[in-house]
């Protein structure tokens, strides 16, 4: 039994390495670098990586430094100021843009932090590449048109939040600054896009390469209960018997051990991954939700262009649906999944298995059932129940604006 436990704990490592060149092709696509891969060190993309987060580093500052200047100075349009038009809103905006590139610069620094670490299990994660690399998982399923639209999405992200920042955001302010400045702002709107598009890969992207892992990570677990159906209630009883219990069923303890035990490594090989995804994933959350304040405030109370409002809406809805919905949604399918499982688990302590099997079953489920076995569920534990708090927190911090606004109007 352990070493079947140290081969599948091997394996994963294994199947985590192995697709190293897989993962490295997808960073190289968004713009990043990981030095920590077991690949050729490539020059070419270490200096684009590395000038690509200076240039989000430097427009995440800049959000800052106009904050406190004029809006029609020279140093504005210096700097490429997209907000300079704006009057009342246009601090309301910077700050807005502020906390979205400064939870994008924590993302892409605990990435690569995390891969930093001594524990090979640092790597558990990356196993997502076998299904990108093979359209299969632990050799089992077909996910070959998953992985495809993954692949279109992540390239949509990137490029449609890069143009739509350019010529939603960026090109307006160009054309409305004095003629003298129109190069060095134009100049800005580049890089500015250019920060959007790291935005996007270093944020958004991560959140689909987590929502694809548990989509086929919890469809690997219902293939792995129905072989343990299979077990459980032979065919022979489906056929010839129409009324059976449980009870009448008697199961190999062997046979129970080797299926535990590969559920156990299956639910591991996600307590690694998630020690990737968990921090970003929560960091995503809190950076989307507060970013809601000033979305809500600069569209429902702030006068502006019709042009600028409908950039803040997109923006607003995109970063909720993957800061918040996609999150939300994926925990919600991967709990049910792993509920499914373990209804079926249970079902072993009607059999007449010996009593040892059955104290292991019991024991087994009871550290998944109270999520205790390692706290595995730290993604998983996101309900239906805390989506429709969280919108409902969303509702009142409105209303609080709201009532905030008419305050201040009845006292003006």
């Amino acid at each position: 039994m352990v070493s079947l436990s140290r081969i599948l704990h091997q394996n994963r490592l294994l199947r985590a390495t192995k697709y190293h060149k897989t993962m490295d092709a997808l960073f190289r696509s968004q713009l990043l670098y990981s030095p920590y891969l077991d690949v050729p060190f490539n020059l070419k993309m270490f200096l684009i990586s590395t000038l690509s987060l200076f240039n989000l580093t430097v427009v995440t500052a800049k959000c800052l430094v106009l904050y406190d200047t004029e809006s029609y100075s020279d140093l504005n349009f210096l700097m490429g100021d997209p907000t300079f038009h704006l009057e009342e809103a246009r601090s309301f905006l910077l700050l807005l843009l502020f906390d979205w590139l400064a939870g994008c610069i924590l993302q892409y620094s605990i990435f690569l932090v995390q891969l930093a670490g001594s524990s090979t299990d640092k790597y558990i994660w990356l196993c997502i590449g076998e299904v990108l690399k093979t359209g299969q998982y632990k050799n089992w399923g077909s996910f070959h048109t998953i992985v495809k639209l993954f692949y279109r999405q992540i390239k949509l992200n990137c490029y449609a939040l890069a143009v739509g920042f350019l010529f939603l955001a960026n090109l307006p302010a160009v054309i409305s600054a004095p003629r003298r400045f129109i190069l060095p702002m134009f100049i800005h709107a580049l890089l500015h896009s250019w920060a959007a598009f790291i935005a996007s890969s270093t944020t958004v992207n991560f959140i689909m390469l987590y929502a694809l892992y548990v989509h086929v990570w919890s469809n690997y677990l219902t293939h792995l209960s129905s072989e343990l159906a299979k077990i459980l209630i032979p065919e022979k009883y489906l056929l010839n018997q129409h009324n059976f219990s449980l009870d009448s069923i008697r199961l190999p303890s062997r046979q129970i051990r080797l299926t535990l035990i590969h559920l156990t490594d299956h639910y591991q090989e996600f307590i690694q991954s998630y020690r990737f995804y968990g921090l970003r994933n929560g960091l995503m959350f809190m950076c989307t939700f507060f970013a809601n304040t000033f979305v809500m405030f600069l569209v429902f109370f702030t006068p502006m262009p019709s042009l600028y409002k409908l950039a803040i809406v997109l923006c607003g809805i995109f970063a909720t649906l993957c800061g918040q919905i996609i999150q939300f949604y994926s925990g919600i399918y991967g709990q049910s999944r792993s509920d499914q499982a373990m209804r079926i688990i249970r079902k072993i302590l009607y059999t007449k298995s010996s009593s040892r099997s059955r104290l292991i079953v019991l024991l087994f489920s009871d550290h998944f059932v109270e999520r205790h076995f390692f706290t595995i569920y730290g993604s998983l534990q996101q309900s239906s129940k805390n989506l429709i708090l969280t919108i409902a927190e969303s509702s009142t911090l409105l209303l609080l604006l709201i009532t905030n606004i008419g305050r201040r109007i009845n006292y003006s």
